[in-house]
């Protein structure tokens, strides 16, 4: 696969360079979850020292591979470039102290001769039961922006509103269906969920337009209602039942 072989070439380039201590990869790569369209994110641990003179080279480093395109520049956890070469294949450089690196997902290791990721231990891509707590809320309270904007009569607002609503519904689903991504939300979500479900949650999308948002919005939340209802203990307890409640009597009796 091509993203197989940009990391190889690129990994190369920068362990003759000598100034990374290690390289990795992570998502769809190191889960070995990757496709033909999969992107490559590509880690280099780089000592506080090396630092400077490893970001200055790093567009040397991805065009060991081929000539790129398009690349822009970040800094979210580290510094990062995002690529894309002339085959269309996207390409994630994060620089980063072993410090810095986080835990979360999987990793595949390319290079560490100081063996400084032996004791990496990957977290769970699994939400908690209060990390669940808080997506309902989250969702319920774009919601509450919803109905504003849709009484206003702003549909353009209210139609991405829908959208982010739609995201974390889909991100609540997987959380009951496939709970060991949930954070991936609704990345290759589809296959994971029953025919039923599926159905009706791709019938929502479909009803995500201007003249129909209303009724996505409002089918939504009669699809999550159908668990909220049965929420095991642990998670229940997290929940903002009152506001849950409210936000959805608001929405189910908007246009009546």
């Amino acid at each position: 696969m091509k993203q197989y072989e940009a990391a190889e070439a690129v990994a190369k380039r920068i362990v003759a360079d000598g100034l990374a201590e290690a390289l990795l990869l992570k998502g769809s790569l190191a889960r070995k979850q990757a496709d033909e369209y999969s992107d490559v994110d590509f880690y280099a641990i780089v000592s506080e020292r090396e630092m400077p003179v490893f970001l200055e080279r790093r567009l040397d480093y991805l065009n060991a591979y081929m000539p790129i395109l398009y690349h822009s520049e970040s800094n979210f956890v580290g510094p990062q470039i995002v690529c894309v070469f002339e085959n269309g294949l996207r390409f994630d450089l994060y620089t980063l102290t072993r410090e810095q690196l986080n835990n979360l997902d999987r990793i595949a290791v390319l290079y560490d001769p100081k063996h400084l990721l032996d004791e990496y231990q990957p977290l769970s891509l699994a939400l908690s039961p209060e990390e669940i707590g808080k997506l309902v809320g989250s969702l319920c309270f774009t919601a509450l922006e919803f109905h504003a904007a849709y009484m206003r009569q702003d549909y353009l607002f209210a139609l991405r509103l829908a959208n982010h609503i739609s995201a974390d519904l889909g991100m609540y689903l997987r959380t009951i269906y496939d709970p060991e991504f949930a954070k991936t939300g609704l990345k290759g979500l589809a296959p994971h969920l029953d025919d039923d479900v599926k159905k009706n949650y791709l019938e929502i999308l479909k009803k995500l337009k201007t003249d129909t948002v209303l009724e996505a919005a409002q089918l939504m939340f009669m699809l999550l209602d159908s668990y909220i209802s049965n929420l095991p203990i642990k998670i229940a307890e997290h929940v903002n039942f009152d506001f849950y409640f409210y936000i959805k009597r608001l929405i189910v009796g908007m246009g009546k």
